[in-house]
C-alpha cells in the first residue's frame, strides 16, 4: 500500500512541477498542494502524509500565498528573438534568445532547459530566467527546446544532440547576437538539469552550472519512478544499459581538467528526484576538484523552485551564483 501511494504522488509532484497541472492550487509554504475539508481547514495527500512520516512540520496544513520568483518588472524590457535552429521531418525546434540590454560589449551566454520528464514541458516556462538575466545581468539569455520521449525516432542521445546543436547555433551566429561564445552558463531543472549538466560537463566553453532539482541519475529513475513505464522511457534510456548510456550520465562525465563551479537545489520532500541524484552528483564533483554549492531545503517538494515560498530566494542564488563565475575568463 506504501509503494502504491508513493507512486500516486510521485506522479501528482511530477505533473505538477511539468507544468501540466494547474499551478493556481492553494499549497503551503513547502510547494505541496493542500485540499480544503468540508469545515474549511486543510489537509495534504494521503500519500504525502505517508511521504513525510513522523517527520511533518508544524506549519504544514497552513495556506501560503506565493507570488512569481521573478516579478514581471524583470523581465518586461527583455527582447525575445525566436529562431529555428534544427528541423526534423516532422517538428522544428526553436530557440528564444535574449540579448543583453545593459551593454554593448559581446556577453557571457546562459542556457536554460526545461523541465517535463523527457516527454513533456515547453521551453517558454524558462523565458522568465532567460529575460531577467539579458534584463539585469549583463549577460544573454537563451531558452532551449528539445526534442522529447514520444516523437519519432527521439531517444535521449538525440535529445542531448539537439541541446549541442542548440549551443553550435549560439556559436555560429554569436556576433549577431552580441554573444561571447567563450563564456557559457548552463542550467535546467528535474529533467532539463540532466541536460543542462550533461552540457557543462562536455561542452569546452561551460563555466557555471545551475541545477534545480536536477535528475542527475536518469538511470537510478528507472528503478522507481512510474513515468518510465508510463511514457516509454527505458527505452529512450536503453533499458538502463550502463555502457550504452555513459555518454549522458553526468556523474561519469565530470572532467577535470577544467573547473566548472556547481550550485545543486533539492529537497527533502521530493519523491521524483530522490536525495541520492544530487548528493551523489556531488560527491563525484568533489572528487574531481570541481567548486560544488549544495543547497538543501527540509520538506520542500519536487516543484518548490517554482510552487513555494522559496522560489525567490532560489532564484537569487542562483543569479549570484552565475555572475561569481560566468565573467571570469
Amino acid at each position: 500500500m506504501k509503494n502504491t501511494l508513493i507512486i500516486i504522488s510521485t506522479i501528482a509532484l511530477f505533473l505538477s512541477f511539468s507544468g501540466y497541472a494547474q499551478e493556481q492550487k492553494t499549497r503551503n509554504r513547502y510547494g505541496m498542494p493542500l485540499y480544503e475539508k468540508k469545515d474549511g481547514s486543510y489537509k495534504v495527500s494521503k500519500p504525502m502524509m505517508e511521504i513525510l512520516g513522523d517527520d511533518i512540520p508544524d506549519d504544514l496544513l497552513v495556506p501560503c500565498k506565493i507570488g512569481p520568483a521573478i516579478p514581471a518588472k524583470f523581465t518586461t524590457e527583455a527582447e525575445t528573438i525566436e529562431e529555428v535552429y534544427k528541423s526534423y521531418p516532422d517538428h522544428d525546434l526553436k530557440l528564444f534568445i535574449h540579448k543583453s540590454a545593459i551593454t554593448k560589449k559581446p556577453t557571457p551566454v546562459m542556457f536554460f532547459i526545461h523541465g517535463g520528464g523527457w516527454y513533456g514541458g515547453r521551453p517558454e516556462s524558462m523565458l522568465p530566467q532567460a529575460k531577467y538575466v539579458a534584463q539585469n545581468s549583463g549577460m544573454a539569455g537563451v531558452s532551449i527546446q528539445y526534442s522529447l520521449c514520444g516523437q519519432k525516432g527521439i531517444d535521449i542521445a538525440a535529445a542531448v544532440q539537439d541541446c549541442r546543436d542548440a549551443v553550435q547555433f549560439i556559436r555560429d551566429h554569436a556576433a549577431e547576437y552580441n554573444i561571447d561564445p567563450g563564456r557559457m552558463g548552463f542550467s535546467g531543472s528535474s529533467a532539463g538539469g540532466h541536460l543542462a549538466a550533461v552540457l557543462a560537463m562536455t561542452e569546452p566553453e561551460a563555466k557555471v552550472l545551475v541545477g534545480w532539482v536536477g535528475a542527475y541519475m536518469p538511470d537510478r529513475m528507472l528503478e522507481y519512478w512510474p513515468g518510465a513505464d508510463k511514457h516509454n522511457l527505458r527505452e529512450y534510456f536503453y533499458n538502463g544499459d550502463q555502457e550504452k548510456l555513459a555518454p549522458y550520465l553526468p556523474v561519469k562525465l565530470v572532467p577535470t581538467d577544467r573547473q566548472i563551479p556547481c550550485i545543486l537545489f533539492f529537497g527533502s520532500g521530493d519523491n521524483v528526484v530522490l536525495q541520492d541524484q544530487p548528493r551523489t552528483f556531488a560527491a563525484a564533483l568533489e572528487e574531481a576538484g570541481q567548486t560544488v554549492q549544495l543547497e538543501y531545503y527540509p520538506y520542500y517538494t519536487h516543484g518548490f523552485a517554482r510552487f513555494s515560498d522559496k522560489n525567490a530566494e532560489v532564484w537569487k542564488k542562483s543569479v549570484r551564483f552565475i555572475k561569481t563565475y560566468i565573467f571570469k575568463k
